[in-house]
């Protein structure tokens, strides 16, 4: 286990979305950061990134709000509720007043939120998964894609959406139980679908074709708000899934095998939740123990660890969702819903089924780690942000390779590096240069 270890306490008691599936993003309009979040008490909140209290909030139709999804061009989010994928625009919440909590929401919020929000599809059963396409994305003929939400609910085929206008595009068929989550490939060739029977089912956009199909984990019980989220590698080389013994499995994009595991012992339960970081050189990656990792993906080992506490009560205010409703907590015990890492800093958000909200600062330690962490004397490793992009990096690493090489002199190295033994073993080894050619004339 990791010695850099830290405990974070999920915000209960503030803004509180009640008990079920929560879900929340960074958003960045302009120069001021959000943290956008949503949850069943069906309110939608842009937090303060700092504080996390609500700045703006928005209340749609159908509570409970079960999954949140923002487009690439961060200008619309969609939610998926109990009926319907509902679509709202950005400058519209934040023109929305702040509301913290269900019970204290005004009746004008509802009829603000509803002209607000409209309809991308409905569903028969509660909406579980969204995706928008990356804004790469191009369909069969060279029609852009860009435009499309991938949206999946219970027992129903995968929907393509044009989510401006309204319209299914195309539906992906199902046969296995519902869907617990929904990836595009950052190219948007390819859609990865996990299914509640434990299998990740990968479509190809150009036929709507399921290339793939592997099973990763257990069967989750239909009563389960239990997640299994997967993510992408920004690049689109890897897929990383969630894996029943505690380790991460990385799936090679179009060979659809396992390259490689992120294991080790960091988790002693399932995994539920991953999520690159901006750059793909880090993973974070969640278990049913509320234990969250931070891996290196190029070396494969842990950085670094948090374990989440959620609070022991929850609010008065909280919305409690009704016996009937298909998304109740697993025995009462408070998992972790989600995690997004924010692209502008080095900063992950978390959610919890107990509807609480928090900020890891600093998930990847600026101070580097040991090589070996069990040797205090092993060198230290440093560790890139994990938002500065790869081709800034290079650049950054090439500019001071080459101040390093304008310092050296003509045998390769500064003479400001030497020290003074050094020094004089390379006058030592010039003289005895001289001695020999001297004696070969």
């Amino acid at each position: 286990m990791l010695d850099y270890n830290i405990t974070l306490n999920l915000e209960t008691s503030s803004a509180n979305h009640g008990c079920g599936q929560n879900q929340a993003f960074f958003l960045k309009v302009d120069k001021t950061s959000f943290v956008l979040s949503t949850g069943s008490d069906g309110l939608v909140h842009a937090r303060d990134s700092e504080t996390l209290d609500p700045l703006h909030t928005l209340q749609i139709p159908n509570a409970p709000a079960n999954v949140l999804a923002v487009d690439p061009r961060n200008s619309s989010i969609a939610i998926g509720d109990e009926q319907s994928v509902q679509i709202i625009s950005v400058n519209a919440l934040l023109a929305a007043p702040p509301v913290p909590s269900l019970s204290a929401a005004p009746p004008s919020l509802k009829r603000f939120s509803a002209a607000a929000c409209r309809t991308a599809c409905q569903f028969a059963l509660p909406c579980r998964a969204l995706a928008f396409a990356p804004s790469t994305a191009s369909a069969a003929g060279g029609a852009s894609a860009a435009v499309l939400l991938a949206a999946a609910g219970d027992p129903e085929n995968v929907k393509l959406v044009d989510w401006r206008r309204g319209a299914v595009r195309r539906q992906l068929r199902n046969d296995a139980g519902y869907f617990l989550d929904l990836a595009w490939d950052p190219e948007g060739e390819f859609l990865a679908a996990a299914q509640r029977e434990g299998y990740v089912c990968v479509y190809r956009l150009s036929d709507g074709e399921r290339v793939c199909r592997t099973r990763f984990f257990k069967r989750i019980p239909v009563v389960s708000s239990r997640r299994r989220t997967m993510s992408w590698q920004p690049d689109g080389a890897l897929l990383a899934v969630p894996g029943e013994e505690g380790e991460v499995f990385l799936v090679e994009r179009l060979s659809w095998e396992t390259a490689a595991e992120l294991a080790g012992g960091e988790h002693l339960a399932p995994v539920i939740l991953t999520a690159f970081s901006p750059n793909g050189l880090y993973l974070a990656s969640a278990d049913e123990q509320n234990r969250i990792v931070i891996w290196e993906t190029q070396r494969g080992y842990a950085v670094s660890a948090a374990t989440v506490k959620s609070g022991s009560s929850l609010p008065s205010s909280t919305h409690i969702p009704s016996p009937s409703s298909s998304l109740p907590l697993d025995n009462d015990k408070c998992c972790l819903s989600s995690l997004a890492w924010d692209p502008c800093s080095n900063a992950l958000v978390v959610t919890g089924e107990c509807g609480g909200v928090t900020v890891w600062k600093k998930p990847v330690p600026e101070q580097g780690i040991r090589e070996d962490p069990k040797d205090p004397k092993s060198r230290i490793l440093d560790l890139a942000p994990p938002h500065v992009m790869s081709e800034e990096l290079t650049k950054a690493q090439l500019a001071a390779e080459a101040a390093a090489d304008q310092q050296k002199g003509p045998g390769g190295a500064a003479r400001g590096d030497l020290n003074p033994r050094d020094a004089g073993m390379e006058e030592e080894g010039l003289e005895e240069k001289e001695e020999v050619e001297e004696e070969e004339e």
